[in-house]
């Protein structure tokens, strides 16, 4: 079975919130740092959604808001899954042409 993606991002949390049980949910309105992730693991918790997504992180996405609380945090995330979701969907519609040279 596949997993949502709120599913994988919360796997990302649990591995790097330091103040959560293995078992425990995780409270998406509370801060990072009462879940106990410093700014190191914010930033593993970036590299590893990027990863898992194949998605990008923009400056201009990673503002003090956003990193807060996971619930910011996934915001964000949704809008870059949600945008690249739509580019994937432009290019099946519309493939790009293929040039043939010589």
């Amino acid at each position: 079975m596949k997993q949502s993606p709120w599913g994988a991002f919360e796997e990302i949390l649990r591995a790097h919130c330091q103040l959560v049980g293995a078992e425990a949910s995780i409270d998406p309105d509370r801060t990072f740092v009462l879940l106990g992730v410093d700014s190191i693991e914010l930033l593993n918790i970036m590299f590893d959604c990027e990863e898992r997504f194949s998605i990008e992180f923009t400056v201009d996405m990673l503002t003090s808001e956003s990193l807060t609380t996971p619930a910011q945090f996934w915001l964000s995330l949704k809008q870059i899954i949600g945008e690249g979701q739509r580019e994937l969907e432009l290019c099946m519609i519309h493939p790009a042409p293929s040039y043939r040279t010589g």
